[in-house]
Protein backbone atom coordinates (compact mmCIF):
# COMPACT_ATOMS: atom_id res chain seq x y z
CA UNK A 1 0.00 0.00 0.00
CA UNK A 2 1.43 3.34 -0.94
CA UNK A 3 1.37 6.42 1.27
CA UNK A 4 -1.06 8.04 -1.15
CA UNK A 5 -3.61 5.20 -1.07
CA UNK A 6 -7.09 6.01 0.21
CA UNK A 7 -7.89 2.35 0.80
CA UNK A 8 -8.54 1.39 4.44
CA UNK A 9 -5.59 -0.39 6.01
CA UNK A 10 -5.61 -4.16 6.41
CA UNK A 11 -2.83 -4.20 8.99
CA UNK A 12 -1.89 -1.78 11.70
CA UNK A 13 1.16 -1.39 13.96
CA UNK A 14 0.36 0.36 17.25
CA UNK A 15 3.55 2.05 18.33
CA UNK A 16 3.77 3.62 21.76
CA UNK A 17 5.18 3.23 25.25
CA UNK A 18 3.36 -0.02 26.07
CA UNK A 19 4.21 -2.83 28.48
CA UNK A 20 5.32 -0.67 31.39
CA UNK A 21 2.26 -1.47 33.56
CA UNK A 22 1.01 2.10 33.39
CA UNK A 23 -2.72 1.97 34.11
CA UNK A 24 -3.50 5.03 31.98
CA UNK A 25 -1.56 3.76 28.97
CA UNK A 26 -3.08 0.29 29.35
CA UNK A 27 -6.64 1.69 29.46
CA UNK A 28 -5.88 3.89 26.45
CA UNK A 29 -4.54 0.89 24.52
CA UNK A 30 -7.75 -1.09 25.18
CA UNK A 31 -9.84 1.86 23.91
CA UNK A 32 -7.64 2.25 20.84
CA UNK A 33 -8.02 -1.41 19.87
CA UNK A 34 -11.80 -1.14 20.35
CA UNK A 35 -11.99 2.03 18.24
CA UNK A 36 -9.82 0.65 15.44
CA UNK A 37 -11.81 -2.57 15.23
CA UNK A 38 -15.09 -0.63 15.28
CA UNK A 39 -13.91 1.85 12.63
CA UNK A 40 -11.89 -0.40 10.33
CA UNK A 41 -13.42 -3.84 10.89
CA UNK A 42 -12.92 -6.83 13.12
CA UNK A 43 -10.58 -8.44 10.59
CA UNK A 44 -7.99 -5.63 10.91
CA UNK A 45 -4.64 -7.22 11.79
CA UNK A 46 -3.22 -5.35 14.77
CA UNK A 47 0.35 -5.63 16.06
CA UNK A 48 1.19 -3.88 19.33
CA UNK A 49 4.72 -2.74 20.15
CA UNK A 50 5.52 -3.50 23.78
CA UNK A 51 8.38 -3.71 26.25
CA UNK A 52 6.69 -6.61 28.07
CA UNK A 53 4.70 -8.99 25.88
CA UNK A 54 3.12 -10.93 28.79
CA UNK A 55 1.93 -7.74 30.53
CA UNK A 56 0.41 -6.33 27.33
CA UNK A 57 -1.18 -9.69 26.46
CA UNK A 58 -2.88 -9.63 29.87
CA UNK A 59 -4.20 -6.11 29.22
CA UNK A 60 -5.60 -7.12 25.80
CA UNK A 61 -6.71 -10.67 26.71
CA UNK A 62 -10.34 -10.07 25.74
CA UNK A 63 -9.34 -9.38 22.11
CA UNK A 64 -8.51 -12.12 19.65
CA UNK A 65 -5.99 -11.94 16.84
CA UNK A 66 -3.72 -9.29 18.36
CA UNK A 67 -0.02 -9.75 17.64
CA UNK A 68 2.77 -8.44 19.84
CA UNK A 69 6.18 -7.14 18.85
CA UNK A 70 8.71 -6.83 21.66
CA UNK A 71 10.57 -3.53 21.76
CA UNK A 72 14.28 -4.33 21.90
CA UNK A 73 16.31 -1.36 23.10
CA UNK A 74 19.47 -2.80 21.50
CA UNK A 75 17.99 -4.02 18.21
CA UNK A 76 15.92 -1.94 15.84
CA UNK A 77 15.30 -4.78 13.36
CA UNK A 78 11.86 -5.80 14.76
CA UNK A 79 10.83 -2.13 14.78
CA UNK A 80 11.83 -1.63 11.13
CA UNK A 81 10.21 -4.93 10.15
CA UNK A 82 6.86 -3.78 11.59
CA UNK A 83 7.13 -0.38 9.89
CA UNK A 84 7.86 -2.06 6.56
CA UNK A 85 5.21 -4.80 6.70
CA UNK A 86 2.12 -3.08 8.15
CA UNK A 87 -0.09 -0.81 6.05
CA UNK A 88 -0.13 1.90 8.69
CA UNK A 89 1.74 2.72 11.89
CA UNK A 90 -0.42 4.42 14.49
CA UNK A 91 1.45 6.53 17.03
CA UNK A 92 -0.53 5.89 20.20
CA UNK A 93 1.33 7.66 22.97
CA UNK A 94 -1.10 10.01 24.71
CA UNK A 95 1.51 12.05 26.50
CA UNK A 96 2.69 13.52 23.18
CA UNK A 97 0.08 16.18 23.84
CA UNK A 98 1.74 17.29 27.08
CA UNK A 99 4.20 20.15 27.20
CA UNK A 100 6.82 18.02 28.96
CA UNK A 101 6.79 15.07 26.52
CA UNK A 102 10.10 13.23 26.44
CA UNK A 103 12.40 14.41 23.66
CA UNK A 104 13.66 10.84 23.26
CA UNK A 105 10.14 9.54 22.60
CA UNK A 106 9.49 12.45 20.28
CA UNK A 107 12.56 11.55 18.21
CA UNK A 108 11.57 7.88 18.12
CA UNK A 109 8.06 8.86 16.95
CA UNK A 110 9.51 11.12 14.26
CA UNK A 111 11.83 8.31 13.17
CA UNK A 112 8.85 5.92 12.98
CA UNK A 113 6.95 8.38 10.81
CA UNK A 114 9.95 8.99 8.55
CA UNK A 115 10.74 5.30 8.07
CA UNK A 116 7.08 4.51 7.44
CA UNK A 117 7.19 7.00 4.58
CA UNK A 118 10.51 5.51 3.42
CA UNK A 119 8.82 2.08 3.24
CA UNK A 120 5.86 3.67 1.38
CA UNK A 121 3.52 3.13 4.32
CA UNK A 122 1.42 5.54 6.34
CA UNK A 123 2.07 6.80 9.88
CA UNK A 124 -0.55 8.74 11.77
CA UNK A 125 -1.27 9.82 15.30
CA UNK A 126 -4.29 7.97 16.68
CA UNK A 127 -6.56 11.03 16.47
CA UNK A 128 -5.93 11.41 12.71
CA UNK A 129 -6.51 7.71 12.14
CA UNK A 130 -9.97 7.87 13.72
CA UNK A 131 -10.88 11.13 11.98
CA UNK A 132 -9.94 9.64 8.58
CA UNK A 133 -11.92 6.45 9.19
CA UNK A 134 -14.94 8.47 10.38
CA UNK A 135 -14.88 10.58 7.20
CA UNK A 136 -14.83 7.35 5.15
CA UNK A 137 -17.91 5.95 6.93
CA UNK A 138 -19.81 9.25 6.66
CA UNK A 139 -19.44 9.40 2.86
Amino acid sequence: MSTTSNAPPRSCYLFGYNGKQNTGSDARLVCIVEQLRESLGQDLRITVATFDVKSTQDVLKRFSGIRFSKIHPLSALPFFWQLATNDVTVLVEGSTFKQNFSQTLLHVFLMAAWFSKFFRRRALPMQSMLANSQRRTDS
